[in-house]
């Protein structure tokens, strides 16, 4: 199916896969980054509130 694309439908999926891309890597990052806070910086509590 891919084969079949056209030169400006190839250049928007890979506009999309990129953004995709960009998209997980930031939720990744935060992701890692919440597994590390186990208490708030502020109080130290170790249970999370709205």
């Amino acid at each position: 199916m891919l084969v079949s694309l056209t030169g400006p439908r190839l250049k928007e999926l890979r506009a999309a896969l990129r953004s995709l891309d960009a998209r997980m890597q930031a939720i990744g990052a935060i992701g890692k980054r919440r597994e590390g806070a186990v208490a708030c910086p502020h109080c130290h509590h170790d249970r999370h509130t709205r």
